[in-house]
């Protein structure tokens, strides 16, 4: 068994790849979330069992999980403009246009 750890993803508005990079740890976690799911709800404690409830009310449906997929394939290409942004101090319309037009490509 592999396991991985991760640090949370924090909303910032200075960083707009945050919603992005929230998005693929969200994919990247569904299966065990879906497995504690399966889990809380299947408890015999009540208390627990209401967890599993709430966290399945909370749990994206198929749909959601389609919109969340398309969102990371739009907001992808973007990430290596932000990066490069947020990296120059006084960026210019030559930078981003070129960024652009190379993404294009």
């Amino acid at each position: 068994m592999n396991l991985f750890f991760f640090d949370v993803v924090k909303a910032d508005n200075t960083c707009w790849n945050l919603t992005l990079y929230a998005f693929q740890r969200l994919i990247i976690l569904k299966p065990a979330i879906s497995m504690l799911k399966t889990f809380l709800i299947n408890n015999r404690s009540s208390r627990i069992h209401k967890k599993g409830e709430k966290l399945k009310e909370l749990y994206p449906i198929a749909n959601e999980w389609k919109v969340i997929k398309e969102m990371v394939k739009l907001l992808s290409p973007f990430e290596s403009v932000t990066c490069l942004l947020n990296g120059i101090t006084y960026p210019t319309i030559e930078t981003e246009v070129a960024e652009i037009v190379e993404k294009q490509s």
